[in-house]
C-alpha cells in the first residue's frame, strides 16, 4: 500500500493510453459521450471539452478508469454531482475555483480526484471536500490559510498540495492533525518549528522536495513514527544519518545516490523498513554495516558491487537486491 501511495502523490502513475477529441469543443452529447466510454479503456482524456451536460457528465461517469477534463473551467453542481459517481480517478485542471455546492457535490466521490488548477480555497469549501472518501489533490494551492488547513485536516484520506512553497509552525501543525497521508513536495526547506509539528502527523509524511535538512530538523522529525519519504536528499552528513536513524517507521531515502561507509553505519542502526533505491554502489563497510540490519532494506538499483560486499548483503534475507547481486 506504502508504494502506491508513493506513486500517487508523486507521479499519479497512470496507464497509457490514447487522447480523444471530441470534435465539438462547444459540447459533447450523450450519444457521442456513451461511445466514447465503449471506446476507450484505461484512461479517458478529453481536454478539449470546454462544456458539459448532466446527461454526457452521467454518461462519462461510467467510464472505469480514468477520466480527464482537464478543459473544464467552469462547473455546475448538477454536473460534479454527475461526474461524482464516476468510480475512478477523476482529474478536473481547469478549475481554478470551488463554490460549496460543487465540492458538496464531490462528497459522494470515493477515488482520486485531482484539482489542481485551484489556487483558493474558502474554510467553506474546504470542510465540504474534506468529507469527500478518496485521495485529494490540490497542487494549485499556495499558500493556504490556518482554517483551511484545519478543514483539510479532517479529510480521512490522503491530501496532497505539493504546490505550497513554504508553512508557517501553526499550519504545519494543524495539517499534521490529518488522518490521511499528506503530500508536501514543494518544500524545499524544512524549518526546524515546521518540522517538528509535522513530526506529530500519524500518517505518511512525504516531504520529497527538501533538498537539506538541519540535525535539529532531522532530530524533530525521528519523532515521527509512520513512513517517512525524503527523496530530494541527496547527500547525508553523518550527524543527520544519525538522527534520521532514530526514526522508528519506514524510511524512504532514494536520493542518495552514495553514502559514506560512517554514515552507512548509522542509518544501519535504523529499525524500520528503509529505502535506498538510489543507491548505485556500495563500499564493503557500508555493506558490512547494512548487513546487521534487522528491517527490511531496498537496495534494487546498484549497479556495482565487489564480490565480498556482494556475499555480505545476500547473507541477509531482508535485503532486497539487483537480480545480478542475488
Amino acid at each position: 500500500m506504502l508504494w502506491i501511495l508513493v506513486a500517487i502523490v508523486v507521479a499519479v502513475a497512470l496507464p497509457a493510453c490514447s487522447r480523444v477529441n471530441t470534435e465539438d469543443s462547444a459540447g459533447l452529447s450523450v450519444a457521442r459521450a456513451k461511445a466514447l466510454v465503449a471506446q476507450s479503456e484505461d484512461k479517458l482524456i478529453l481536454n478539449d471539452l470546454k462544456t458539459l451536460s448532466v446527461g454526457a457528465a452521467g454518461e462519462l461517469a461510467k467510464h472505469q478508469g480514468t477520466l480527464i477534463l482537464n478543459g473544464l473551467t467552469t462547473l455546475s453542481p448538477e454536473v460534479a454531482a454527475a461526474l461524482a459517481t464516476h468510480a475512478g480517478t477523476l482529474r478536473l485542471g481547469g478549475l481554478s475555483t470551488l463554490s460549496v455546492e460543487v465540492a458538496e457535490a464531490f462528497e459522494k466521490h470515493d477515488d482520486l480526484l485531482i484539482l489542481n488548477g485551484v489556487t483558493t480555497l474558502s474554510p467553506e469549501v474546504a470542510e465540504a471536500l474534506a468529507r469527500h472518501k478518496g485521495p485529494l489533490r490540490f497542487d494549485g494551492l499556495t499558500p493556504i490559510t490556518l482554517e483551511v488547513a484545519a478543514a483539510l485536516a479532517k479529510h480521512q484520506d490522503m491530501v496532497s498540495l505539493n504546490g505550497l512553497k513554504s508553512l508557517s509552525p501553526e499550519v504545519a501543525a494543524a495539517l499534521a492533525q490529518s488522518a490521511g497521508d499528506l503530500g508536501l513536495l514543494g518544500l524545499s526547506t524544512l524549518p526546524d518549528e515546521v518540522a517538528e509539528a509535522l513530526a506529530n502527523h500519524e500518517g505518511f509524511l512525504i516531504l520529497d522536495g527538501v533538498t537539506n535538512l538541519s540535525v535539529e530538523g532531522a532530530e524533530a522529525l525521528s519523532r515521527h513514527k509512520h513512513p517517512l519519504s525524503l527523496d530530494g536528499l541527496t547527500m547525508l552528513s553523518s550527524e543527520v544519518a544519525g538522527a534520521l536513524a532514530k526514526h522508528q517507521g519506514t524510511l524512504i531515502l532514494n536520493g542518495l545516490t552514495t553514502l559514506s561507509p560512517e554514515s552507512a553505519e548509522l542509518l544501519a542502526t535504523h529499525d524500520g523498513a528503509m529505502n535506498l533505491s538510489g543507491l548505485t554502489t556500495l563500499s564493503d563497510e557500508a555493506a558490512g554495516a547494512f548487513a546487521k540490519r534487522t528491517g527490511t532494506l531496498l537496495l534494487d538499483r546498484l549497479e556495482a558491487l565487489s564480490p565480498k560486499a556482494a556475499e555480505t548483503l545476500r547473507a541477509n534475507p531482508r535485503i532486497r537486491l539487483p537480480e545480478k547481486f542475488r
